[in-house]
């Protein structure tokens, strides 16, 4: 009999497939296949582009990457680059083989 588990990382290898949701990005220098969302994290959080005083904005970022995809896992306050922009890493969780990683950056 097929775990529940198992049948999660199967749902996620479909969810992680570049022909479906995911897509190659550059993390801290390395390419990655990644799920990246910009409304997740901004909405529990709120705040996606509000404005923090001085003319300075917030933008987040939500990754979900394969856990193997990297060869460490991001910390809370680490800066990491996406795409070339610097992010500060909000909370990184793992889950089931994967992280769920939430970046904040200032811009503006």
């Amino acid at each position: 009999m097929t775990s529940f588990k198992d049948l999660l990382r199967e749902d996620f290898e479909v969810f992680l497939a570049e022909d479906e949701f995911a897509e190659k990005l550059e993390f801290d220098g390395k390419e990655i296949t990644a799920v990246r969302d910009d409304d997740v994290y901004a909405k529990r959080n709120q705040v996606n582009i509000n404005y923090e005083g001085d003319g300075i904005f917030k933008d987040a970022i939500t990754l979900f990457i394969r856990k193997e995809e990297l060869d460490y896992k991001p910390v809370e306050g680490q800066t990491v680059t996406l795409e070339g922009e610097f992010y500060t890493v909000c909370n990184c969780r793992e889950d089931i083989g994967m992280y769920t990683i939430e970046l904040e950056a200032n811009i503006g």
